[in-house]
């Protein structure tokens, strides 16, 4: 699924109309579509048939009158707040009638201030993908009104007071529970500080042709979770763990199990044959509790000769996690990057040895940086993630030849060619030690499976947030560690059919 900003959502309006498609067949198919999304969550978040409309001057305000009429009509107590001395646009204040014709109540925000309104959903329609400003009274007042409130809000199209393009928030923006994207999700959606105001993102289609949307291009793509479970490699009846594929990895240091351990299960539970963890004979001890399946091969002062022949044997390679940043492991990292001969994954530690010289890759890698990370790799200083910075990323990724994995939340999967996808699954109890290192381990064994590592960082990053999700609903997000990231895998893997 495309990504749009607000001004090419508007362009491919444009073209469906001079196509002969018609603006107000559009606003009834996008309310259609809200009030639908407001009869599934009045259920699913079991809040009583109520519905507060907080109504701009525009045609998102029309969007949802439409949507008011039809809740009226399935036995939704309706009501729309508004400031009933705006000048509204044609069709908000048609749809506006039409609600109102139908037994929708109207109040007037210039004379109440706050609504006797505290069950039911929320309907935020003030403003669109457009905004470019803070917003003016009494808007503002509105959207700080329904943050306070305890109801639950959808937003129609964005959140207002959001930019659809830049994910900038302009004074204050509605934090929605969900976002009825009409159409296609907007890019502002994704940047800087847009993922903590959209909540759920569920797309609305309101008829644009599919002709249109085709013809539209643009760098970035909605990854959908189905893809991940259509690239999972087929499970042949008589495959052996060669088969299966063997994976190298280098991760850990004295006093840091836990990142190797980690991400050498997260290689085995993903489907790995043989997973061989190469570690510091000093670190025996700390890793003797380690999974009875993994394979551990401890090296000491000279480790070069070990590591090259451990390389020779492995399918891929996660490197990396866990292993500090002394001089030393940063001439290993170096080596390593010369003589390298399979797929391999480049986390943590691993990117700060190679963020302090140049270098370049002698076979296919994937990088998964989280923002630190990846200003440290562009000698940058960005604080958020914007357009800007993931132009410098996709620069970056085509310069070394690689895929990025620009952590957070969401995540953006980055290819060589430049083009970016954007993951949504996930949760903010990811936000833990050793996550990123069970993401490793998971994109090395999708590759020692024999998936391309574009495929794999975009399968692996899906499961992995997705899974974690699981884990936040049954844990709670205050409660889960990154090995329950690991367990909640099978419950994924079990969704593929065909083996």
């Amino acid at each position: 699924m495309k990504v749009a900003t607000s001004k090419e959502m508007a362009h491919l309006e444009s073209l469906s109309y001079e196509r002969g498609f018609k603006e107000d067949e559009f606003m009834h198919r996008a309310g259609v579509g809200v009030a639908d999304l407001a009869v599934k969550f009045s259920a699913e978040w079991r809040t009583v048939k109520q519905i507060l409309i907080l109504a701009g001057r525009g045609n998102n305000a029309g969007d949802a009158y439409v949507a008011g009429k039809v809740l009226l009509q399935k036995g939704f107590k309706v009501s729309a707040w508004l400031d009933r001395n705006a000048k509204e646009s044609p069709l908000c204040q048609k749809n506006r009638e039409s609600f109102t014709s139908a037994g929708g109540q109207l109040i007037d925000a210039r004379v109440c201030k706050e609504p006797d309104f505290d069950e039911g959903i929320i309907i935020d329609a003030i403003f669109g993908t457009g905004l470019n400003r803070a917003p003016e009274e009494p808007y503002a007042s509105m959207i700080a009104w329904a943050n306070r409130s305890r109801c639950p809000i959808l937003s129609v199209d964005i959140p207002s007071g959001l930019s659809g393009d830049t994910g900038e928030v302009f004074g204050e923006a509605v934090r929605a529970k969900a976002t009825a994207a009409l159409g296609l999700a907007k890019l502002g959606f994704f940047l800087k500080r847009g993922w903590d105001h959209v909540g759920e993102i569920h797309l609305v289609d309101f008829g644009l042709p599919k002709d249109v949307t085709d013809s539209f291009v643009t760098p970035f793509t909605l990854y959908e979770r189905e893809k991940s479970l259509e690239a999972l490699p087929f499970v042949r009846r008589g495959r052996h763990k060669y088969e299966a594929g063997a994976v190298f990895g280098f991760a850990g240091s004295p006093g840091m199990p836990g990142a190797a351990i980690l991400a050498s299960l997260a290689s085995l539970r993903t489907g790995a044959g043989i997973v061989r963890l190469y570690h510091p004979q000093e670190m025996a001890t700390e890793l003797a509790a380690s999974p009875y399946e993994l394979i551990k091969v401890a090296y000491s002062e000279n480790p070069l000769e070990v590591l090259e022949a451990g390389l020779k044997r492995a399918d891929s390679a996660f490197i990396g996690p866990g292993i500090g940043r002394s001089q030393k492991t940063g001439e290993i990292i170096q080596y390593l990057m010369g003589i390298i001969n399979c797929p391999a994954v480049i986390d943590a530690d691993a990117l700060y040895a190679l963020a302090m010289t140049d270098f370049s890759f002698t076979t296919p890698v994937v990088l998964t940086p989280h923002l630190g990370e990846m200003n440290r790799l562009l000698h940058s200083h960005a604080t958020e993630v914007s357009v800007d910075f993931l132009k410098q990323c996709s620069d970056y990724a085509m310069r070394k030849n690689a895929v990025v994995v620009l952590k957070g939340g969401p995540s953006f999967i980055i290819s060589p060619a430049g083009k970016i996808w954007i993951n949504t699954t996930g949760d903010p109890g990811m936000a833990t030690a050793g996550s990123g290192d069970v993401l490793s381990g998971m994109i090395a064994a999708l590759m020692a499976a024999g998936l391309p590592p574009l495929q794999s960082a975009l399968a692996g990053v899906c499961i992995h947030g997705w899974a974690g999700e699981i884990a936040s609903k049954e844990l709670s997000p205050y409660f889960m560690l990154a090995s329950d990231i690991i367990e909640r895998f099978s419950s994924i893997f079990l969704l593929k059919k065909d083996g």
